[in-house]
């Protein structure tokens, strides 16, 4: 319901590739997004459904928060909450249900968890590095690893950057023999934890 009537609001561009979710935006005559209204926010009043604001979008998520997902993970594999990164007030308990929690630069004031310098996946990336107590990429990490720091870097990295970036990405895939291993495993990451 709440797609549809978004969907019905003049100017409220809903993304069709959530599924589980919404999220709407307004677009800026720049092009840039910008946060849903007030007035379009009120216009969704629908028991159970949460509004969490974002700096760039607005979604609407059905309860349970994602605290209540990640315990509900943690209990399933019988395992400890070792990493989390979460920039805003929704993120809170998952954080501090972390043994190690991050919150990138832009992320709301007052949030539990040590404060990476960078923004958004560059502040994502420099967690992951400062969680594995590595600066990436480095010879001692195992291909999983590099492959994520590869993958991770993609994005920000300048042009130059970017090519060399592929070349990482392409030479940690080729040492994954299996496609079981590109997944890293939870009780090497534990053990580092």
């Amino acid at each position: 319901r709440a797609r549809a009537i978004l969907g019905r609001r003049e100017g409220v561009v809903v993304d069709p590739t959530y599924e589980h979710s919404v999220r709407a935006y307004r677009r800026e005559p720049t092009g840039r997004h910008v946060a849903l209204r007030e007035d379009d926010v009120a216009a969704v009043r629908i028991d159970g459904v949460r509004v969490v604001p974002g700096l760039r979008q607005t979604d609407f998520a059905a309860t349970p928060d994602k605290a209540a997902g990640v315990r509900a993970l943690c209990e399933l594999f019988d395992a400890p909450l070792a990493f989390a990164i979460g920039d805003s007030a929704e993120d809170a308990p998952m954080l501090r249900a972390a043994a190690h929690a991050f919150v990138p630069a832009q992320g709301s004031a007052g949030l539990p968890g040590a404060r990476m310098r960078h923004r958004y996946q560059a502040g994502l990336r420099e967690a992951v590095d400062r969680f594995l107590g590595e600066r990436a990429p480095s010879p001692r990490l195992t291909p999983e690893a590099q492959l994520l720091h590869a993958a991770l870097r993609a994005k920000d990295d300048r042009e130059l950057a970017k090519i060399v970036g592929a070349a990482r990405f392409v030479l940690a895939t080729s040492r994954i023999r299996r496609p079981s291993e590109a997944v890293v495993e939870v009780a090497d990451l534990r053990a580092r934890a």
